[in-house]
């Protein structure tokens, strides 16, 4: 894991979950926090709607964007495939606004990396923890704030 300049430690770290699964959100904050230990002020947000994940997004600075594609919902209601479809199309348009990383997961067999060109990290459900904490280091190290190696 990178080096934190102390002047960093009390940045606060905006981290965005998009899911409807109350047990993966308590599971990435505990890896959020195994990776982040005391370094920054982590604030973490899950949303189970799309619609308000973007909206939280257009009024906060977020950092890291977790999503789970296939567990994202929509307020109008959408089948299966159609609702899969517009979760792949949050995470297009969330890589074009706002740049920040995003790590893309999903539990269905039929969505794979193809699919999902616009995030940085993709893992399918369940995923390796060892994996899933690097992946999380490599965003902050994407992030022009915790790029370590312009300071050196």
């Amino acid at each position: 894991m990178h080096k934190i300049k102390s002047d960093q430690r009390e940045r606060q770290l905006q981290v965005v979950i998009g899911t409807n699964d109350d047990s993966f959100i308590n599971l990435v904050s505990e890896l959020l926090k195994k990776v982040i230990q005391d370094k920054y002020d982590l604030k973490i947000k899950s949303f189970f709607y799309g619609e308000e994940l973007l909206e939280f997004a257009e009024n906060k600075s977020v950092d890291v964007f977790i999503l789970v594609v296939n567990n994202i919902r929509f307020r109008h209601f959408y089948p299966p495939q159609e609702r899969i479809e517009k979760s792949l199309h949050l995470i297009t348009q969330i890589r074009a606004k706002y740049k920040k990383p995003i790590i893309a997961l999903t539990g269905s067999s039929v969505i794979g990396r193809n699919e999902i060109t616009d995030a940085n990290f993709f893992f399918h459900l369940p995923f390796k923890g060892k994996d899933f904490m690097k992946a999380i280091d490599k965003c902050f190290e994407m992030l022009h704030e915790f790029d370590m190696s312009k300071s050196r």
